[in-house]
């Protein structure tokens, strides 16, 4: 009977392996790494991305006769991880001649694997046209999707509120493209 021969069962080998596994780096560290459906992803921990979308002013005589309501920005991002990011983030609102300059954290959810859901709150600096300088606070939601392994699409939200008298909030509703390195 094959369940009562003295069969030695194979023993692993001690010592350091000579080849290296998915999670090792070569100098011996271990590499942060995610597994979905036995596939091993690495994390990566820097990407930039453009934004670009619309810009409504709640209040127009604070420059909102200036120009069309669009903005464009870019966002330098940090990843620790892929449960929490730090945004980098400067943008320019066409329609208010204002400038933004804001840095803060975001929570994501990856909820299903190539997307994710995100919400933060960013704070920093904001450069009216006619008010100057402002330090301002900004919420913001994101629905990204990763189309490849490094490349970023998202579709957001963000409500710029500059904490100034008179100064009107700016919500802005944009597309993302990114690439991470």
């Amino acid at each position: 009977m094959w369940y009562l021969s003295p069969r030695r069962l194979p023993q692993r080998p001690r010592g350091r392996r000579s080849v290296r596994g998915p999670g090792e780096r070569p100098d011996g560290r271990p590499r942060r790494f995610r597994v979905w459906k036995g596939r091993v992803f690495v994390a990566r921990d820097f990407s930039l991305s453009l934004s670009f979308g619309g810009a409504l002013q709640s209040d127009q005589s604070d420059g909102g006769r200036y120009g069309a309501p669009l903005f464009g920005g870019i966002t330098a991002t940090f990843w620790p991880s892929d449960w929490v990011v730090f945004d980098l983030s400067g943008a320019y609102v066409a329609s208010g001649r204002r400038f933004n300059g804001l840095a803060g954290p975001r929570f994501r959810v990856p909820f299903f694997y190539p997307m994710a859901l995100s919400a933060g709150f960013q704070a920093g600096v904001m450069v009216l046209k006619d008010a100057g300088v402002r330090f301002g606070v900004s919420p913001n939601a994101m629905l990204e999707f990763e189309v490849t392994r490094r490349a970023l699409v998202g579709l957001g939200y963000a409500l710029d509120v500059p904490v100034s008298d008179g100064a009107g909030v700016v919500h802005r509703v944009f597309l993302s493209m990114g690439y991470r390195f």
